[in-house]
């Protein structure tokens, strides 16, 4: 992994990324907003699964369109700094692999919540996972401040 990270490093979108230096600090003021989106958006679908079905099953239509837009947000954002700064990431770096490990297990459950949005399954399963969804996405985002500490040297 390091062979790849140093070549990662010096190519020219890399280079590029490294040399303009107000791009990464744009890219992680973005990144940390999408994540606000999210958590925002999830507390907020949240809070109605406690209700009924339809309210959920409303405020899910009303808010899934936002995590997704922000999950991608945070997917290209964390590209470009994950290129920019290869190092700081993919080289033995316990947080970024355990937030990448609690992102798959996210996305899996966002994605089955929106699909038991379209059942009467919804009410009762979906609290939980809601629940496990702010949870998770509140330890990615510890995880993702904790990648810039626990660099390999």
């Amino acid at each position: 992994m390091r062979d790849f990270t140093h070549w990662l490093s010096q190519t020219s979108v890399s280079l590029a990324i490294q040399n303009a230096i107000w791009l990464i600090a744009i890219m992680q003021t973005i990144h940390i907003l999408a994540v606000g989106v999210v958590l925002s958006s999830v507390a907020a679908i949240g809070a109605r699964a406690a209700g009924s079905a339809d309210a959920a099953r409303e405020v899910a239509a009303r808010f899934m369109p936002w995590i997704w837009a922000a999950l991608l947000a945070l997917f290209v954002t964390g590209v470009v700094q994950m290129v920019g700064e290869p190092a700081r990431t993919l080289v033995e770096n316990q947080a970024f692999q355990a937030k990448m490990a609690m992102l798959v297990v996210a996305l899996g459950i966002a994605a089955w919540f929106q699909s038991n949005t379209r059942t009467d399954r919804i009410v009762a399963i979906n609290r939980s996972a809601v629940i496990m969804v702010f949870a998770l996405i509140c330890a990615i985002a510890i995880a993702g401040r904790w990648v810039a500490y626990l660099q390999a040297e």
